[in-house]
């Protein structure tokens, strides 16, 4: 997918020349007169002679001259994006130009046309963080290198699009088994609730004999929050919620260290790691993806399949019903 900066409307992005003086490379000549045994006149026309043929401006020891560099970089490559909480980091691979002097980042909000510069880096940087999104907002990027003449290249061969989202962490349920009050959260509103509200998308349950689980709740056949363990990983290493592995009954079995993936009611895409977790409450870290459909947790994705129906209540293991009655 190509981009084109904000540069020549309706034109397909080119080289273009960096604000500033530009620098002269050198190149050596052989067989040239010296300079300084001419007279003057005749030194004069065998200079103007050197521009004319040679394209370049005779230098003072009388056997080299200056050639202007107007070779542009190669388009970087390798560029990809990391999903944050009203932030966006762009990567990409270093360039291996000698002359190599910075990176132009380009964003728009549309997949094509004009992406207007956001930023300008330095030869040594391989990425850039946006803080200047929104949640829920999806942002194409492209960049380009320049080097020390002022060259700039092409854009990079692809752009990457990324949908910020929000996050926390330290985030207490108690369990419902004890007090249901403070056991639910409702991922839309960033807010505890009751196991027993409608607005629930999850709770905490706890026995001595089942131990610890999170509930994913339901509200008809139609409506419901699924929810897997993904295992030993960190959050930022759970970067896509995906298609298939949801929990048959609709709950998990809570384990220190693991990630889960919430896929909620109203089609919204969330996940979490437990910190702690004992009887009486689970601590947990999460992210919540607040563009509908968008299975996108750290990494650009694309909408999310369409979910079947429940032929029937789910059977939780734990205490708990999962359906929450209007």
């Amino acid at each position: 997918m190509k981009a084109s900066r904000e540069k020549a409307a309706g034109s397909r992005p080119g080289r273009v020349r960096v604000e500033g003086a530009g620098t002269w490379k050198r190149g050596r000549r052989r067989g040239l007169i010296s300079a300084g045994r001419l007279w003057p006149a005749a030194a004069a026309l065998l200079a103007l002679g050197v521009l004319a043929s040679t394209g370049c401006e005779p230098y003072d020891d009388g056997d080299s001259c200056w050639r202007p560099d107007t070779q542009a970089p190669a388009p970087p490559c390798g560029l990809w994006s990391m999903t944050g909480d009203r932030e966006i980091r762009v990567m990409w691979f270093a360039n291996a130009e000698s002359d190599l002097d910075g990176y132009r980042v380009y964003r728009s909000t549309e997949p094509t046309g004009y992406f207007p510069r956001v930023a300008t880096v330095g030869r040594r940087a391989t990425s850039f963080s946006d803080r200047d999104v929104r949640n829920g907002v999806t942002y194409y990027y492209s960049i380009s290198s320049f080097d020390d003449s002022g060259n700039e290249s092409e854009l990079a061969v692809n752009t990457v699009h990324d949908t910020p989202r929000p996050e926390g962490g330290g985030l207490s349920l108690d369990n419902a088994g004890i007090d249901p009050r403070r056991a639910g959260y409702d991922f839309s509103a960033n807010r505890v609730v009751s196991g027993e509200e409608l607005a629930a998308d999850i709770y905490y349950w706890h026995s001595p004999e089942e131990g610890a689980w999170m509930v994913a709740t339901e509200r008809s056949v139609d409506d419901y929050t699924d929810i897997q363990d993904a295992g030993y990983l960190a959050l930022d290493d759970v970067d896509w919620a995906p298609e298939e592995g949801w929990a048959p009954g609709g709950d998990v079995p809570l384990i220190e260290g693991h990630s889960y993936i919430v896929w909620t009611w109203d089609n919204h895409f969330a996940k979490f790691r437990v910190a702690s977790v004992t009887a009486d409450r689970v601590v947990i870290d999460w992210a919540y993806q607040v563009d509908e459909g968008n299975p996108e947790l750290l990494r650009p994705g694309s909408a999310a399949p369409p979910r079947p129906a429940l032929h029937g209540p789910r059977a939780h293991r734990a205490g708990s019903p999962g359906r929450i009655a209007p």
